[in-house]
């Protein structure tokens, strides 16, 4: 079993291994001088990943945006079922910025975030798999395209949104609105 610890301090992910008796955090490029760790954005504040851990996604305060993990391909680097030479640990991270639907960054900073599970994603991206089933996996492996999306709150606008893990781009939100009178309506803010 593999966990991942997000070091805001640093900017880094740190992931460990609890399946050998000294439950070690791991280097993840042993090729590199130091111990190596990964890294994301600018204070990273929150880290969630998929159901299967097959995507680990961390929300960055500090540079407003979001960092894509490969579980599948750090579970590998983790587990050593890949010699380090063949997989360099830089191709398993990507930026994910959310955008607004005219396709600028929505620049705000994330704050809380929940992956969705695939079958209640509104993500083309993570459409039902008429061959395994209709959650986004055959036989319990991940699947490229089976993205999904994820909630993420942004404080600063009082928002919600949905957010396609493949592009960033929104796919719905909810604003919540303070009245005079101390009541919150919720708004659909639509896609922004």
């Amino acid at each position: 079993m593999i966990g991942y610890v997000a070091n805001s301090e640093r900017n880094e992910v740190a992931v460990f291994r609890r399946c050998d008796a000294t439950a070690a955090v791991v280097d993840v490029d042993e090729n590199a001088p130091g111990y190596q760790l990964i890294p994301v954005g600018q204070l990273p504040s929150e880290i969630e990943s998929t159901t299967l851990g097959c995507r680990v996604l961390t929300a960055n305060a500090g540079s407003c945006d979001l960092t894509l993990l490969d579980g599948l391909g750090i579970a590998a680097i983790a587990l050593q079922a890949e010699s380090p030479e063949q997989v360099a640990p830089s191709s398993l991270v990507s930026k994910l910025i959310p955008l607004r639907s005219d396709g600028l960054p929505l620049g705000a900073r994330p704050g809380a975030l929940v992956t969705a599970p695939l079958d209640l994603s509104t993500a083309i991206s993570s459409a039902p798999d008429p061959v395994g089933g209709d959650d986004g996996f055959d036989d319990g492996q991940c699947q490229d395209d089976a993205e999904g999306s994820a909630w993420v709150t942004f404080p600063t606008c009082q928002l919600l949104a949905e957010l396609e893990l493949s592009t960033g781009r929104l796919l719905q939100s909810r604003q919540f609105v303070t009245q005079p009178d101390g009541s919150v309506d919720v708004v659909d803010a639509g896609i922004a």
